[in-house]
This record gives structure tokens, C-alpha cells and sequence, in this order.
């Protein structure tokens, strides 16, 4: 179910979907992961690059310092 609220059009539903992925660290997940690294926002971007790093994914997390730099409050704080 997670994997396919990924394809949410709402982001915060597409964020959460990341973020539980990573918590749960749910096998099988790289590809849509991977699918959502490239989200057009920037909160589901952030959680799946936690969600990447949680499932053992080689990404960089360098966009990280960039969206803490956000003017959009809701950014930074989902960043941190």
C-alpha cells in the first residue's frame, strides 16, 4: 500500500508514503524510491532520500543542505 501512495497525487500523502517506507525499511522498495528521489517536491524529494538511505541505497544527500535552506517554512522543518 505504501508503495502505490507513492503515486498519490497529493505530496503530502507521497511524502508520508516515503517516510513509512523508511521507517519500516520495506525490502523491494529501490525502484520507487528511486522514482520518488525525482518527485517535483521538494518534502517527498527529502523523504525519499531518508527513506533511500534507510534501505541501504547509495544516494547523495547533499539537496538536503539545499531545501534546509528553503524559504518555505514546511520544507525546512520535514528536511530536519
Amino acid at each position: 500500500l505504501a508503495q502505490l501512495r507513492l503515486q498519490d497525487p497529493h505530496p503530502a500523502v507521497r511524502f508520508a508514503a516515503a517516510i513509512s517506507i523508511g521507517r519500516m525499511r520495506i525490502s523491494g522498495m529501490d525502484g520507487a524510491i528511486g522514482d520518488a528521489l525525482k518527485d517535483r517536491d521538494p518534502n517527498v524529494r527529502a523523504a525519499a532520500l531518508y527513506a533511500a538511505t534507510r534501505l541501504g541505497m547509495k544516494v547523495d544527500i547533499s539537496e538536503l543542505a539545499t531545501l534546509l535552506r528553503s524559504p518555505d517554512a514546511g520544507v525546512r522543518s520535514n528536511v530536519v
